[in-house]
């Protein structure tokens, strides 16, 4: 997928790190009549020239230098925010583990459970479900050695076999 910083930026930037625009074009899968025409119009957009064109490819003026150390920053920023967005985005599911009693299941947290699940369906979820104390240390233990899973599932073992005094 191609970032959303603009296009012809990104195109500058190929030219300027290939050094000839028919490098860049290849590179790009795109024709080099195209990567002209697209390069004379980022020029004219920016109302200064960008490059020197010569036979043997292409330099970059002093307008050209400074939109391209701008334009790399730029698509570092685009990417750091991707990154980040993604980061943020697995936060929110690395799931929900809980240990409730036989009384509290079906009065308050199956239906809460399974809302969880529709709105973050690549949240783990692991429910424990028997005497309450019981289940609760089991979760506890549980959550040490946590990782998350990788499907959404509900489930509802056997009772807690621990007790509870």
């Amino acid at each position: 997928m191609e970032p959303a910083v603009d296009k012809l930026l990104n195109q500058f930037l190929a030219v300027a790190e290939a050094g000839t625009i028919s490098g860049a074009a290849t590179a790009l899968l795109v024709t080099q009549p195209t990567l002209t025409f697209n390069m004379r119009k980022l020029e004219e957009n920016m109302g200064v020239p960008l490059l020197i064109r010569s036979p043997r490819g292409v330099e970059l003026t002093e307008y050209g230098e400074t939109l391209y150390r701008n334009a790399r920053l730029m698509r570092r920023l685009y990417d750091n925010t991707l990154d980040a967005l993604a980061q943020q985005r697995g936060r929110t599911e690395e799931g929900l583990r809980i240990g409730t009693g036989y009384s509290w299941w079906t009065v308050f947290i199956r239906d809460f459970v399974i809302d969880y699940s529709r709105k973050y369906p690549n949240a783990g979820i692991h429910v424990s479900v028997g005497n309450s104390c019981a289940a609760w240390i089991n979760c506890l233990a549980a959550t040490s050695r946590f990782s998350p899973p990788t499907r959404s599932r509900v489930s509802a073992p056997a009772p807690a076999r621990a007790s509870c005094r």
